[in-house]
């Protein structure tokens, strides 16, 4: 709202922890679509991978997901999976992150690489994963969700802009 003055934005958490990509497709079909949503930020795929859920039939909910979105006319971004010090020992860990990558290249649609910042952020040195994620050393914390929140509403930000609208 700050961003854009005179609009007015309403943000809907249909967050469920521990759900594969499968339920959550569901859920689409049954809670998402009624709200008739302007965007939706699908954020997926590391419950698949520490489950070992297979790699295509990932591919192939996550494409049905993002096709039955976008055929009810509503924007979708990909918001890819976290890191943590585990995630590397995760077999097949980079398949779901690629997967989620070709699916919003062959859609057009955006991903939000949270991984790879995350990765970055710790990397660098500029934080701690003890800083960035919960005394489980998995979840994320308030710190790092809001890291993450700056950096996709600048991302959103520019996509309005760049689209030309102003919201």
């Amino acid at each position: 709202d700050r961003r854009f003055p005179g609009r007015d934005f309403r943000v809907a958490n249909y967050g469920a922890g521990g759900q594969l990509a499968s339920d959550m497709l569901e859920r689409i079909h049954s809670d998402v679509l009624a709200l008739s949503p302007s965007l939706v930020l699908w954020q997926t795929g590391v419950n698949d991978a520490i489950q070992g859920v297979n790699v295509e039939n990932f591919r192939i909910t996550l494409t049905s997901g993002v096709d039955t979105l976008l055929a009810a006319g509503i924007d979708v971004a990909l918001v890819d999976m976290q890191y943590y010090p585990r995630s590397e020992r995760v077999p097949g860990y980079d398949d779901y992150l690629r997967i989620m990558r070709e699916v919003a290249e062959a859609k057009k649609i955006p991903i939000f690489r949270r991984f790879a910042i995350m990765k970055h952020l710790v990397r660098s040195g500029q934080f701690t994963t003890s800083e960035l994620l919960s005394p489980d050393n998995f979840h994320l914390n308030d710190l790092s969700y809001g890291c993450l929140a700056g950096l996709l509403a600048d991302a959103i930000e520019d996509q309005i802009k760049s689209r030309g609208r102003d919201a």
